[in-house]
């Protein structure tokens, strides 16, 4: 939802630098036609326009387009523009900070993600590995593997799974990053 609400954005800004009104590129999102899939920003920019025809006023119909999207950014962009229009301040200039915000943030989780996807492959290939040589060494060589399953083996084998999971869980854990 939140990029289709940078591109909703985007294009409010294009429309508002073209001479429209912030009711009328409101109208225009809810009602236009996209090439990309905005289903979703559509049926909430529809509400949000339901509501000024109703005669509530704009910013209050973002602050409950915003209440119940749970986005952060949407939520910040509500707070801004009830600022910017008490204030009578630049709304398209706003409208271009706030999609040029979102959208720096998909760019940089996106270039994280790139980052992060090798050494994730690799640490998912070196927890792996100790079960995979140990498969291997059962079928080359049984009796030379015998010995991890009786007596001390099975406590060297159960405590080398226990570091192995542990080690797995710690490296997903520190792939795992939020922005």
């Amino acid at each position: 939802m939140e990029k289709q609400f940078c591109r909703a954005l985007e294009t409010m800004k294009s429309s508002m630098a073209a001479g429209e009104t912030f009711e009328n590129t409101i109208k225009g999102v809810a009602y236009g036609d996209f090439t990309e899939d905005m289903s979703i920003i559509k049926e909430k920019f529809a509400g949000v326009d339901r509501m000024v025809c109703l005669n509530c006023d704009i910013t209050e119909a973002f602050s409950v387009f915003a209440s119940k999207s749970g986005s952060r950014e949407i939520s910040c962009f509500s707070v801004a523009l009830e600022s910017v229009l008490t204030a009578g301040g630049d709304v398209i200039e706003l409208l271009g900070s706030s999609a040029d915000m979102i959208r720096k943030k998909y760019e940089a989780k996106e270039e994280i993600k790139n980052c992060i996807a090798e050494p994730k492959l690799s640490h998912r290939i070196m927890t792996l590995m100790p079960v995979v040589l140990i498969f291997i060494m059962r079928m080359m060589a049984p009796d030379y593997v015998e010995k991890l399953y009786s007596g001390a083996g099975r406590i060297v084998m159960i405590s080398m799974l226990a570091v192995l999971i542990a080690a797995w869980l710690i490296g997903e854990k520190i792939g795992d990053i939020k922005i």
